[in-house]
């Protein structure tokens, strides 16, 4: 998008010969990282030496980054701002000027910072190398419109690149709003199911058997904590309830009642922590590991013919969400339809449940829209790229219509890639 055109003179930012802008930002981390980026940079376009929090000359412009108490009295609509959306604006108040790069929720600051030094200096973030693979030019004066008065909202909440791990200088953040709100597409039970839960309730997680293979790659582990498992699988021992620290391999017990209970105290922490987070995520592990205890063959015998391992899983999330709802009316739980639990159940879904579905055959798109018989939401999960960086693999008008099928006929509010 290209700067607002107006009749009104423009209004300078920094140049040659004016006073320098003072940079502000609101409180917390998030805003005072991107006011330091957004000086960072504006020093290199300009050959000036601009920092932030510096007291504001005669006639020099003020720049708010993040929602600071002048930006909630001068521009309220930040408020309601869809996700992480932010807004570009000018405003004179008592013949001052003031330009404003905020949103109000996550990192939404940040992105009004890279949207304005992509618009208004010309900078290009292109590949993760600060020699080649950025575009800085020279641009000692920087102007606005006098009516600059940009929106800018997300049409996916979250929008996760797995494989373009682009960061900005101190890897804090990543580049061009890879992020927005929520776990999506998380192998969530890792983190509500962890060690110290095993240890506690060891009667929490499935009970199968490890193959052989998997087995071997554990024995050749040397993490302390895990002793006891590699003294059990050297033994012979392949038969018992398992757990280990990373998500692949192991799930957990969703007949026991005890393990709706946690993961409902999970995400109420979670939204506690994270008021502004509109999901919490019940993303099922990795690959295999499903219980095969007596409770759970008692509960898929319930039905006839039996529930399937997907079905378990969705009735386990039913039940979550359902507890969630009432508290956290206005929240959704995200899930994963991915492996065993990839195939839509035979009864519904709760109405807070959305389903990030994963598409990497052709097939899979009418998997998609069978999920839309379930849910109002279904969410994207593709593998676009490959490990690390792989910057070539790319199909910008493909990606495009495949993301606004997923927004206008899934209802989608996710992507991971």
């Amino acid at each position: 998008m290209l700067p607002a055109v107006s009749g009104a003179a423009d209004v300078t930012v920094v140049s040659p010969t004016s006073p320098l802008p003072r940079v502000v930002s609101a409180k917390g981390r998030v805003h005072s990282d991107a006011a330091a980026d957004l000086c960072d940079y504006l020093s290199r376009v300009t050959g000036r030496v601009i920092a932030p929090g510096r007291r504001a000359a005669d006639g020099a412009a003020t720049i708010h980054v993040g929602p600071d108490a002048f930006v909630l009295k001068h521009a309220p609509e930040i408020k309601t701002l869809y996700a992480d959306g932010f807004v570009l604006r000018h405003l004179e108040v008592d013949g001052q000027q003031h330009i404003v790069l905020s949103g109000v929720r996550l990192k939404s600051s940040r992105w009004a910072v890279e949207e304005f030094l992509m618009q208004f200096a010309g900078v290009r973030w292109l590949f993760p190398n600060t020699l080649y693979g950025e575009i800085v030019p020279s641009v000692p004066t920087v102007k606005v419109a006098h009516d600059l008065n940009q929106k800018h909202e997300p049409h996916y909440l979250s929008r996760g690149n797995l494989g373009m791990y682009y960061f900005d200088k101190n890897r804090r953040y990543l580049r061009r709003r890879p992020e927005g709100g929520g776990s999506f597409g998380s192998h969530e039970f890792q983190a509500i199911f962890n060690r110290a839960d095993y240890q506690k309730h060891p009667e929490w997680f499935a009970l199968f058997t490890v193959s052989d293979s998997r087995a071997q790659s554990l024995m050749k582990g040397t993490h302390p904590e895990h002793a006891k498992l590699r003294e059990s699988l050297q033994k012979g021992q392949r038969r018992g309830r398992w757990h280990w620290d990373y998500g692949n391999g192991w799930q957990i017990c969703m007949s026991n009642p005890q393990t709706v209970q946690h993961a409902v105290a999970y995400a109420r922490e979670h939204f506690a922590k994270h008021p502004d987070v509109p999901t919490v995520s019940m993303g099922h592990n990795d690959s295999s590991g499903w219980c095969e205890c007596d409770l759970c063959r008692k509960f898929a015998a319930t039905a006839d013919p039996p529930y399937t391992i997907s079905e378990r899983y969705w009735h386990w999330v039913n039940q979550v969400a359902k507890e969630v709802a009432r508290t956290h009316p206005d929240k959704t739980v995200a899930t994963l339809a991915y492996g065993a639990p990839g195939t839509p159940p035979r009864f519904g879904l709760e109405k807070n449940i959305s389903v990030m579905v994963t598409v990497y055959l052709e097939s899979h798109l009418d998997l998609a829209r069978q999920w839309q018989k379930k849910t109002d939401s279904v969410s994207l999960y593709s593998y676009a790229y490959g490990n690390s960086f792989v910057g070539f693999r790319h199909f910008p008008h493909a990606m495009r219509d495949f993301l606004k099928w997923g927004h206008d006929e899934l209802g989608a509010i996710a992507h991971v890639s």
